[in-house]
C-alpha cells in the first residue's frame, strides 16, 4: 500500500465565470516526484496554489499524513510543511540571498534579537548538503535565474518544507541548468522531500517523473505511471490527439537590409563592463534572424537596447525606408507623395520607434509587455490611443476600441473578453495579445523576444506559424532564444553571441544542435563572418519639402547623419584604376604557395581539434545521464 503524504480531494475553483479546476483529485506518495502536466490553461498553475495557499478553492478537501489540512494562505501551508517556488521566482532583487532565505522567520518577540552566526551556519549546511553553491553575501540581481532558484529552495528547505511544489522551472532555465536542477530534484527526493512540478513538455520530466497527472481545461485527464506510457500515449491524452506535426515553411525570400546595427555597446551594472561589446549586424526582409545565446549572454539585453527598452552607451541602429511623415510634420505627405528616408532611431523614445516601423514582443511581459490593471481592449491600444482613429481632443473613443480589440480577439483567436483585465489571462492569451498588437501595426522590422518561452508544444506552433506569416509578408523578423532546436527548427539565419560578441553567423539549414552548443559555450569560433554589407545600393528619396529627388547607388553609413537623424546619402563616382602586371619572382612565388600549405595544414588541425571537442561535449553529456540513472536507482531502492 502506498503512502501518500498529500491527498487532494475534489478540488473547484472558479475565475471570472471561467472554471479553472473542475473536481480534481490528486495524491502524491512520500518521496515521489509527481509532474502536472497540460497545456496553456490546464489548470496546473491554480490547483498548485491552491496547495500553497496562494488561493483559497470553492470546493474540495486537502489532507497531510491522513489528518485535515485548513490552508487559507501561504503561511497555513509553509507551518504545515509545503512550500511552492512560483514562476516569477518572489525574491527581492536588492537583497543578498541569506537575507532572502531568512525574511519572515525573524525572530519577533521584543529586545530579541537574531543570531546571525547561528543562521548562517544552518544556511551553510544547508547549501553544502544539497550542493546549491549559493553565494549567500551576493545580491540577488547579480545572479543567474539557476541561482535564483537554488536561493528560493534554500529559502523553502530552511523552513523544514517537505513538501516542495514547482511551477514549471524549465521554462526559464537552459539545457545545462535544467539538466543540474533534475540532479537536485533526484536527490532532495532521496532526502525525503515529496515534490510536485508542473510542466508542458513531457521530454522535460521523462527523467525525473515517477508519475504524472494530465489536466485539459480545468478537468482531470488521468494519472499515468512514466515507466508505463510512453510520450505518444502522453500527449495524445493531453491534447486529444497526437501532437502537431513540425512546422511546414517556405524558402524564405530574402530581401534587402532593413534594420543595420553598427558598433554597438551595452553597459552592463551587474558586470560593471560591456555586455554588448562593438556588435555589428543587418536583419534583412523576408527573413526570421535568430540571436542565441546562453541565458547570461546578453542576447535577449541587445534587443531590449534596439528597441529602446534598455539604454546603449555606444553605436548606431538604423531603420531604412521610413515614412518620414509620421515622424517629422514638414514631412507629411504632399500631393499623394511619400517621404522615405533612413533613420538613426538610437536617441529615440520607445513610441518614435514604434512610429518609425518598429514593433516589439519584450520576453518580460508583466514589466514591459503589458498593464496588469489595464483591461484587454486598453492593452490592445496602449501604442495607439493617440491616433485619430481612436481618440480625439485627448477623449478616447470608447466604441471604436471596443470594435478594434474585439477584431483582434477573433482573429487571433484570443480566449478573453476585451473587458477582461489583462493580468488575469493566462500566458498563452498574454502572448497573444501582445503579438495581435504589434502584428496589427504592420512595421517593417519585428522583434520578439523568447516568444515561445513558457508554452507547451501546440501554443508555441501556433505562434511560430504568425511569425512565419510576419516573415512571408516581407517583414524583417529579429528573433532572440536560448533554445538551440528551435532556433534550427523556427530561423533562417543564426547568429550565436557569447561573451557580448557574435562568434558564428549560420544558415539554420547548415549547422547542428551540438556545433550550435559548441559556439554558444565559447569553445569554437567561426571566421570571416559577414554580418553585415557596408554598401547597400537602393534607390532613396532624399527629402526637401517641394521637391523629391531621387539618389541612385548609394553608400550607407552610420555617420552621415544631419541633426533630425535623417540619414542622407551621397553618390560614389566609380573610378577605374589601371594596374600594370608586375612579374613575381620564383623565390616569392615558393614561398607565398608555402605559405598557402601551411594555412591549409592549420586549418586541418583545427577542425580536428573542433570535432574532438564536440565529441567531450558528447561524452559529458552521457555522464549526465549515467548520473540521472544513477539517482533512479538509488530512489527505486
Amino acid at each position: 500500500m502506498e503512502d501518500y503524504v498529500i491527498e487532494m480531494r475534489h478540488i473547484s475553483k472558479e475565475f471570472s465565470g471561467v472554471k479553472a479546476n473542475r473536481d480534481i483529485s490528486l495524491k502524491l506518495v512520500r518521496q515521489e516526484v509527481h509532474a502536472l502536466l497540460g497545456e496553456n490553461g490546464s489548470g496546473k498553475t491554480a490547483l498548485m496554489c491552491i496547495l500553497a495557499g496562494s488561493i483559497i478553492p470553492e470546493i474540495g478537501e486537502i489532507d497531510k499524513n491522513n489528518q485535515k489540512l485548513y490552508i487559507k494562505s501561504p503561511r497555513d501551508a509553509l507551518d504545515n510543511g509545503i512550500g511552492m517556488v512560483y514562476k516569477n521566482l518572489m525574491l527581492i532583487e536588492s537583497f543578498t540571498a541569506i537575507e532572502n532565505i531568512v525574511i519572515g522567520v525573524e525572530p519577533t518577540a521584543r529586545f530579541k534579537k537574531m543570531n546571525i552566526a547561528q543562521v548562517r551556519a544552518d544556511i551553510k549546511k544547508i547549501n553544502e548538503r544539497y550542493k546549491l553553491n549559493i553565494d549567500l553575501d551576493k545580491k540577488v540581481s547579480l545572479m543567474s535565474m539557476s541561482m535564483k532558484l537554488n536561493v528560493s529552495i534554500a529559502k523553502l528547505l530552511y523552513r523544514n518544507v517537505e513538501v516542495l511544489i514547482f511551477d514549471e522551472p524549465f521554462s526559464y532555465l537552459n539545457p545545462e541548468e535544467a539538466e543540474d536542477f533534475k540532479i537536485l530534484l533526484l536527490t532532495l527526493s532521496n532526502e525525503g522531500c515529496s515534490i510536485l512540478i508542473s510542466s508542458r513538455k513531457v521530454k522535460e520530466i521523462r527523467d525525473i517523473a515517477d508519475k504524472c497527472t494530465i489536466l485539459k481545461d480545468g478537468n482531470y485527464l488521468g494519472t499515468v505511471t512514466m515507466k508505463e506510457a510512453s510520450d505518444k500515449e502522453i500527449e495524445k491524452l493531453m491534447y486529444g490527439r497526437e501532437a502537431l506535426p513540425p512546422l511546414k515553411r517556405n524558402k524564405p525570400k530574402v530581401g534587402e537590409a532593413i534594420l543595420c546595427v553598427r558598433n554597438l555597446s551595452i553597459f552592463s551594472e551587474v558586470k560593471n563592463d560591456d555586455l554588448i561589446n562593438k556588435v555589428n549586424f543587418d536583419v534583412r526582409s523576408g527573413e526570421v534572424t535568430c540571436i542565441l545565446g546562453t541565458g547570461n549572454s546578453g542576447n535577449i539585453e541587445l534587443l531590449y537596447g534596439i528597441g529602446g527598452i534598455i539604454p546603449i552607451s555606444n553605436g548606431d541602429v538604423i531603420i531604412r525606408d521610413v515614412d518620414l511623415g509620421k515622424l517629422y510634420e514638414k514631412y507629411k505627405p504632399i500631393n499623394g507623395k511619400r517621404y522615405v528616408g533612413s533613420i538613426n532611431i538610437t536617441n529615440m523614445s520607445v513610441r518614435r520607434r514604434n512610429l518609425a516601423g518598429l514593433s516589439q514582443v519584450p520576453s518580460d511581459k508583466k514589466t514591459y509587455g503589458i498593464i496588469s490593471d489595464f483591461d484587454l481592449k486598453e492593452n490592445m491600444i496602449l501604442q495607439r490611443y493617440f491616433e485619430p482613429e481612436f481618440s480625439r481632443g485627448g477623449i478616447l473613443k470608447q466604441k471604436a476600441i471596443k470594435n478594434y480589440s474585439d477584431r483582434l480577439i477573433d482573429e487571433f483567436e484570443i480566449d478573453a473578453y476585451s473587458s477582461e483585465p489583462a493580468g488575469s489571462l493566462s500566458e498563452l492569451n498574454k502572448q497573444k495579445l501582445m503579438l495581435a498588437r504589434e502584428i496589427d501595426r504592420a512595421s517593417r522590422v519585428f522583434i520578439a523576444m523568447k516568444p515561445t518561452i513558457a508554452l507547451d508544444y501546440q501554443a508555441s506552433m501556433e505562434i511560430r506559424r504568425q511569425l512565419i506569416k510576419r516573415r512571408d509578408s516581407g517583414t524583417a523578423v529579429l528573433l532572440a532564444s536560448n533554445d538551440v532546436e528551435e532556433a534550427i527548427k523556427f530561423s533562417d539565419r543564426i547568429l550565436v553571441l557569447c561573451n557580448g560578441r557574435f562568434v558564428a553567423d549560420v544558415k539554420a539549414e547548415e549547422v547542428t544542435e551540438d556545433k550550435l552548443r559548441m559556439y554558444m559555450s565559447g569553445l569554437i569560433r567561426m571566421k570571416d563572418m559577414k554580418l553585415y554589407s557596408p554598401i547597400i545600393s537602393k534607390k532613396v528619396v532624399k527629402v526637401r519639402r517641394k521637391k523629391v529627388k531621387t539618389i541612385n547607388k548609394s553608400n550607407l553609413s552610420a555617420e552621415e547623419s544631419d541633426g533630425n537623424n535623417v540619414i542622407f546619402k551621397k553618390i560614389i563616382k566609380r573610378k577605374i584604376i589601371h594596374r600594370r602586371v608586375v612579374k613575381i619572382p620564383a623565390a616569392q612565388m615558393a614561398l607565398k604557395i608555402k605559405n598557402k600549405e601551411l594555412k591549409r595544414m592549420q586549418d586541418e588541425l583545427n577542425e580536428k581539434e573542433n570535432a574532438k571537442m564536440m565529441r567531450t561535449a558528447e561524452e559529458l553529456k552521457k555522464i549526465r545521464m549515467k548520473n540521472l540513472v544513477q539517482f533512479r536507482n538509488k530512489e527505486n531502492l
